[in-house]
């Protein structure tokens, strides 16, 4: 009995395989490349944007206690407080769309609205006006504390 090999349309050489494995590897280190440029922009923008926010703190330093910490607020001081809050909740905004899943930032986000837990149980914070990771931050540590 006698073999027959059967004729390919097309022949596939080692040094074909190589540079497509070649080729394929590349792909991939360029893919992992920019994924991790975009993580450390992603990152570098977080940092950027909760730096100017303590600069605002340290600014303000009777506000960035919380509203509750200092009792004596005159009318200026509790407008001014609303704008402090506001900003201070457009950076946490900020930092969850570029860092949304590193617990450290998430973490830090949590302890500002606890400090702050006065103006997120008040009128003045309107959920909705905010993503929802935010708003299932905010949630989350609200139930956990007793503002």
């Amino acid at each position: 009995m006698t073999t027959q090999k059967t004729k390919l349309p097309f022949s596939i050489q080692t040094s074909d395989l190589i540079r497509l494995s070649v080729a394929v590897l590349a792909g991939a280190i360029a893919y992992w490349q920019v994924t991790q440029q975009w993580s450390a922009q992603n990152e570098q923008a977080a940092r950027m944007a909760y730096r100017d926010f303590l600069k605002v703190s340290m600014d303000n330093p009777k506000f960035s206690a919380g509203f509750e910490a200092n009792g004596d607020f005159a009318v200026l001081d509790e407008e001014q407080y609303f704008w402090y809050a506001t900003l201070m909740t457009e950076t946490f905004e900020e930092v969850l769309a570029h860092v949304p899943n590193i617990d450290s930032w998430i973490d830090l986000v949590k302890i500002q609205v606890d400090m702050h837990c006065g103006f997120y149980t008040s009128d003045n914070f309107v959920p909705e006006l905010y993503s929802v990771k935010l708003q299932d931050t905010v949630s989350e540590v609200l139930e956990e504390i007793d503002c």
